[in-house]
């Protein structure tokens, strides 16, 4: 059919390979559109024949191989090969890129989520100045990020996720004044965001997430008063949260500061995000009370504060933001009661409280939030009746361990019942009179242990040295798997966790020693950040040596592999 002009078969069920000859006999061919099918093979070299080709799509198939060479030869507009599992492990397998920079009319080019490896060639720098998309994420690609890659300057959208990327992100990519959409998260980049990603005042969407990115935030980002999305997420990012992205109050969909290592307070500049939806700030080191000025943000859905530092009350303020869907406040240091005003908060589907000194019993007021179908009051120090309706009656959606003062609630919670008033005004009356009595009694105590301690304390040092050297000869330490602890953990399961700290987690486990299960606690080392290996061994080192009464006794280490031959190193006690 020489005379064709334009062939779509896109979003079909066609498969099989492409006819090695496809472009031999179609001279006038210039749209070629195959995508979302379920082709299979290699790409025919013949397409380089088809000279007039103005538009390629062959994405979403399953095309295999490497790009021909020739194919760059054609000067199109529009270029897509979009998920399919071409490969390139060479720089032989990247020359069809160098072709391309003779094509001025390119405008869209598409290579994303394939199997295209070795390293990026510096020519795509050399690609038409009027390309306005370039899309090469989620390949194996690896190397730098092309200096030259400023010479682009027509781009609006460059997406570069989920790749090998090493080294920093170019300065230079702070000439593409028309980008709109900037993507390098999923790589390994280092160094501190440049300064120069201020003058992008055009940026819609930033996604810099799961880098190595370090130091602070550039101040310059407040110039970006376009963005819709900032995503910081797992990073190493220090000092105070900017104050500057705060006061971005245009910003309607997504902030995320998330697991990196900001200090300090949560600025009450926070109140200025009026139309966002998002806002993720978990997994930091906050400390502080959390702003009354956070109700500002009425169109919040979804906001993340746990594992920080937080403490003192939870602000009543906060049951005004109406829209609210999730709120997480796990892993700080809050304390005081449970607002009642919280039940008022009639859209919210999850509120998680768990691991904090909160105190006093759960507000009636829950009792009536009809769209709650999670609530975790884990590990705190409540107390009183549990409720009997809306989500205290799903045994999966109420979790309450670690409260011994609760009493009450459906019989399928195993929970005690609750004594009558008048048993407990006497509870309270006797608990009165022991903290009359018992500092007394504590005081005489101590003056006789004085006096014994005198006579004894030659005695004492001499069996406590008699001891220790006894502990050190008999003591030995039992050989734990891997396999254990995971099924001692049930699987690190997040319910055995107690806590985390910079270059770890700790879990509760059973474990079976000297044919009994004994309880202990395993830390287990995060061997992703820097410095923990070091840790794990100089505290091998320590817990070996020295003997204290107030230091917890180790047990054994455990240093082996994980289900996927990833290095494990723990630590029980």
């Amino acid at each position: 059919m020489s005379s064709l002009i334009d062939f779509r078969v896109t979003m079909n069920e066609l498969h099989g390979t492409l006819p090695h000859e496809l472009g031999v006999h179609l001279p006038n061919l210039q749209y070629l559109r195959l995508g979302m099918n379920h082709f299979t093979g290699s790409l025919p070299a013949s397409l380089a024949n088809a000279t007039e080709i103005y538009s390629l799509d062959i994405s979403f198939n399953n095309f295999t191989g490497s790009v021909p060479p020739g194919i760059g030869k054609l000067c199109r507009n529009f270029l897509s090969f979009d998920t399919n599992q071409l490969t390139a492990t060479t720089a032989q397998d990247w020359k069809f890129v160098t072709f391309l920079t003779n094509c001025t009319q390119l405008r869209i080019f598409d290579l994303q989520d394939n199997s295209l490896g070795a390293m990026l060639p510096s020519s795509i720098a050399n690609l038409s100045a009027q390309l306005q998309v370039l899309f090469v994420g989620d390949n194996e690609i690896s190397g730098k990020i092309p200096f030259g890659i400023s010479n682009l300057a027509g781009l609006t959208q460059l997406q570069f996720s989920g790749n090998r990327f090493t080294g920093v992100l170019p300065d230079s990519i702070g000439m593409l004044n028309s980008l709109q959409a900037l993507g390098s998260s999923d790589n390994k980049l280092t160094g501190s965001l440049p300064s120069s990603l201020g003058n992008l005042t055009q940026l819609l969407r930033l996604y810099t997430d799961n880098n190595y990115f370090e130091g602070s935030l550039p101040t310059s980002l407040r110039n970006l008063q376009e963005l819709t999305v900032a995503t910081f997420r797992h990073n190493k990012f220090t000092g105070s949260l900017p104050i500057q992205i705060f006061n971005l109050s245009s910003l309607p969909f997504a902030l995320d500061l998330s697991y990196n290592y900001f200090v300090g307070p949560l600025p009450p500049e926070v109140s200025s995000l009026t139309k966002l939806a998002y806002l993720y700030i978990a997994g930091n080191n906050l400390s502080g009370s959390i702003p009354d000025a956070i109700s500002n943000c009425q169109s919040l859905i979804d906001l993340r504060l746990d594992t920080n530092s937080f403490n003192d009350s939870i602000p009543p303020s906060i049951s005004k933001m109406k829209g609210l869907i999730i709120l997480t406040l796990y892993n700080n240091t809050l304390s005081g009661e449970i607002p009642q005003e919280l039940g008022l908060m009639d859209g919210l589907k999850g509120l998680y409280l768990s691991h904090n000194n909160l105190s006093g019993g759960i507000p009636e007021s829950f009792e009536n939030m009809t769209s709650l179908v999670k609530l975790d009051l884990s590990f705190n120090n409540l107390e009183g009746k549990v409720p009997l309706h809306g989500v205290f009656s799903n045994l999966t959606g109420f979790l309450f361990d670690g409260n011994v003062g609760l009493c009450g609630g459906i019989p399928e919670l195993h929970l005690p019942p609750c004594l009558p008033n008048s048993m407990k005004h006497r509870k309270r009356r006797i608990i009165s009179i022991f903290k009359i009595i018992l500092p007394i009694a504590g005081i005489l105590l101590c003056f006789s242990l004085v006096l014994i301690f005198i006579s004894l304390k030659r005695k004492q040092k001499s069996e406590s040295r008699t001891l220790a050297e006894s502990h050190l000869i008999d003591d030995k330490y039992p050989r734990v798997s891997y396999a254990e602890l995971v099924q001692g953990t049930n699987g690190f399961d997040t319910n055995n966790l107690i806590g985390r700290g910079r270059y770890g987690s700790v879990y509760k486990c059973s474990l079976p020693l000297r044919n009994t299960i004994t309880t202990v606690a395993v830390k287990v080392f995060d061997l992703q950040q820097s410095g923990s290996s070091k840790t794990f061994i100089s505290e091998c080192e320590a817990l070996n040596k020295i003997r204290h009464r107030n230091l917890i006794r180790i047990i054994t280490c455990c240093s082996s592999s994980d289900l996927n031959q990833n290095d494990f190193k723990a630590l029980v006690f």
